[in-house]
């Protein structure tokens, strides 16, 4: 929570985790705050349950403002068996508001897996108004260490409006825009569907 005269200095630091084998492993998390107040959020990793020891930065969310979930995934390759810690920091500037972390998991990626996802609709918002943009604009993430071969397709209503056949390279993120996609939409409610399909997956 937040302090009115102090800047966030904390540290929340998990027990160890023993790596038995190198390769890549993937850190999945969700995290929030508030939309109109910043925080500051940092994920290290050490061998040694010690803030000086978080020496290997996994992601940095500095600032970021949004008072619902989102998810963070990262993928990290570790070079040697070892026991590791992984430590949350908060450094928030001063008379901010909260910073929650939740549903944390911590996985060894296999090289053959497949895993794209959808990250967040970045238009339209939830509502299209006379004037807005009518492009529908999204990304697609390749969470895996392989390259994928995969199909996005953009519907409303379930008509496809748009659909495109692509490769999405290891752990690349990809914009897509469909442009003037809601030209035609009549008044009222629509549902609009964006999915990335892959052979098994």
């Amino acid at each position: 929570n937040y302090n009115r005269y102090n800047d966030a200095e904390d540290w929340a630091i998990l027990e160890p985790i023993e790596i038995k084998e190198a390769g890549y492993y993937v850190l999945k998390f969700w995290y929030a705050g508030d939309d109109d107040l910043p925080e500051k959020l940092g994920v290290y990793y050490g061998n040694e349950r010690l803030p000086s020891e978080m020496t290997n930065k996994i992601v940095e969310y500095a600032p970021f403002a949004c008072s619902t979930y989102e998810e963070s995934i990262n993928i990290i390759h570790i070079d040697k068996p070892q026991t590791i810690y992984i430590g949350f920091y908060a450094f928030s500037d001063k008379d901010q508001n909260s910073l929650c972390v939740d549903d944390v998991s911590f996985d060894k990626i296999d090289a053959t897996s497949i895993d794209l996802g959808v990250n967040e609709i970045t238009n339209p918002s939830e509502y299209v108004h006379k004037g807005s943009k009518l492009d529908v604009e999204f990304s697609v993430r390749n969470f895996g260490i392989t390259d994928v071969p995969c199909t996005v397709k953009v519907k409303i209503d379930d008509t496809v409006v748009k659909e495109e056949n692509t490769t999405i390279n290891a752990l690349e993120i990809i914009q897509f825009t469909a442009a003037d996609a809601l030209k035609s939409l009549s008044a009222g409610v629509h549902n609009l569907t964006v999915e990335v399909v892959a052979e098994n997956d």
